[in-house]
């Protein structure tokens, strides 16, 4: 059976995407930290039908905490997917906090690769956003659009960076 482990799995995407997937047969290993942006009573309501599902496991594990959290809260099976959706949500808030959004966004998807090395996964699923390409007037986006100087928040510079990393 293949084992997908998503990050975020307690958001409103993560959640559905852990459902999909159950349902059509694979083992899921979410993890989620529960950051406060949003509710953690409506972030457990998400999870209800995985958690009663006998291929899921969850893990609270905060990714910024680095390579041993991961080691630390994930069993040693193999896992063959990563779909990496955790990140620090929000353009305006990241304006005052900037420094937690890259600690998070950058820092905790660093040590998510790093792991992944270790664990020589080799298939990653990264989600960005559309505000890496900023007040750009290109409709519809592309993802050949030139996009460094675009970033107008530290959340939109963040995004990039993951997606940097991920090369």
């Amino acid at each position: 059976m293949t084992s997908i482990l998503i990050t975020g799995c307690a958001g409103f995407i993560g959640s559905h995407v852990a459902e999909r997937l159950l349902e059509d047969g694979y083992r899921v290993i979410g993890l989620d930290n529960f950051d406060p942006f949003y509710s953690a009573a409506q972030k457990h309501l998400n999870l209800s039908y995985c958690l009663q599902h006998p291929h899921f496991s969850f893990h609270e594990v905060d990714l910024r905490h680095g390579l041993d959290a991961l080691v630390d809260a994930l069993p040693a099976d193999p896992v063959d997917v990563v779909v990496h959706l955790a990140a620090k949500a929000g353009v305006g808030p990241s304006v005052k906090e900037p420094a937690a959004y890259m600690e998070t966004n950058v820092v905790g998807t660093t040590h998510l690769l790093e792991w992944m090395h270790h664990r020589d996964i080799r298939k990653l699923f990264f989600a960005s956003s559309s505000s890496v390409y900023g007040n750009s007037p290109a409709r519809p986006f592309r993802e050949d659009l030139p996009l460094l100087a675009s970033c107008i928040s530290p959340y939109a510079a963040s995004k990039l960076a993951g997606e940097q990393l991920t090369y």
